[in-house]
């Protein structure tokens, strides 16, 4: 671990030590604990189709219930004579992640998911908090009401995104389109409801020539007639670009941002109607547009960079090089030493005491 963060990770950090760490000491402001709150729980909420906030509620109905279980756990085992230290320190302290960064508002997951081990274990000492419990027969009822909750949530909160996450085969029969003419370099333009922000695309892209086509998110107009912005975009792009427009992401921004329902159907009519713009491919799932008079200029060759990871060393990184060895030498030779020569804490080397003798025996 401190291989991967102190050399091969060395490009992320380098450099971002306030994205990394500007959250620390905040507490309502943007970086802050407040804002790295609220934009992983209620800012993921805001807008977008009932369907879509259903999902998400019951995603955090079903993280609140399992946290709230496990503190009940804390309480009965106390109360049963038993502090789990351990236990409590495997769950609460992910949450110190929180005073760090929002993660791009994906913090909250990240955390839940690294107590979620601590807090299962919590939670079913809820149900049986000691061995011979007075009302051991509720505890299998408690189980059991509990695993069907938990099963029933899951399968709303892990597939009610099913619309816009699978993918079809029409969007990869585009994808194989634009491979197909990818020399030396394509720009794919592709509908976002935040350029900015948003620059994930609901497609199944990125499956081979990462250096020759590059996907450029561009603002998806909330009236599908409007569509002289895209148009623009493609001008803008320069030559050999097309535009995307696929099921899955426009199911997103219906989902995600309220976009119509019908929001697709009518933008690719608007879009079929402009004179400047050709449809090069099309099936029920996606379609791609160009414009029929490329924009002038060179098209960009591609860019691959070196090969394998990039190490930046310093002075600082010759010194972690050879304390690493050191710490590997000392552990090899740790593990070449015979059992009987390994002196346990409380005992010399030459002690002749029984209990220093049974523990040197293998």
């Amino acid at each position: 671990m401190a291989v991967w963060v102190g050399f091969l990770a060395e490009p992320y950090w380098s450099g971002h030590w306030d994205e990394l760490f500007g959250g620390v000491g905040g507490v309502g402001g943007v970086g802050g604990v407040g804002g790295n709150v609220s934009s992983s729980v209620s800012g993921r909420i805001e807008g977008g189709s009932s369907v879509h906030r259903l999902v998400l509620y019951v995603r955090v109905t079903l993280a609140g219930g399992v946290l709230a279980l496990a503190c009940w756990g804390v309480l009965r085992r106390r109360a049963a004579g038993f502090t789990e230290r351990s236990l409590l320190v495997l769950t609460f302290v992910p949450f110190l992640g929180f005073g760090m960064q929002s993660y791009g508002g994906e913090m909250a997951l990240r955390v839940f998911m690294f107590a979620l081990p601590g807090a299962c274990v919590l939670g079913a000492l809820a149900v049986f908090p000691r061995v011979g419990a007075d009302r051991a027969r509720l505890g299998p009822v408690a189980a059991l009401l509990a695993g069907l909750a938990l099963m029933s949530g899951f399968l709303v909160a892990r597939w009610g995104n099913e619309t816009f996450e699978r993918v079809r085969p029409g969007e990869v029969a585009a994808m194989e389109y634009v491979y197909a003419h990818d020399q030396p370099t394509v720009r794919v333009l592709w509908m976002s409801n935040d350029p900015i922000d948003n620059v994930t695309p609901a497609m199944p892209w990125g499956a081979r020539d990462m250096e020759r086509v590059r996907y450029e998110p561009t603002l998806a107009p909330r009236d599908p007639v409007l569509v002289g912005s895209l148009v623009t975009a493609l001008r803008q792009a320069g030559p050999h670009s097309c535009l995307m427009v696929g099921r899955g992401q426009s199911v997103y921004l219906t989902l995600d941002s309220g976009y119509d329902e019908h929001w697709q159907e009518r933008l690719r009519r608007s879009l079929d109607q402009r004179a400047e713009l050709r449809r090069v491919f099309g099936n029920d799932d996606a379609a791609l547009y160009e414009l029929m008079r490329q924009p002038s200029g060179p098209v960009a060759e591609p860019a691959p960079g070196p090969a394998g990871p990039l190490v930046t060393w310093t002075p600082w990184s010759v010194v972690g090089a050879v304390a690493l060895m050191l710490l590997l030498a000392v552990g090899v030779l740790l593990l070449q030493l015979p059992v009987d020569q390994v002196v346990e804490p409380g005992c010399s080397p030459r002690s002749s005491s029984a209990s220093c003798r049974r523990r040197r025996s293998p």
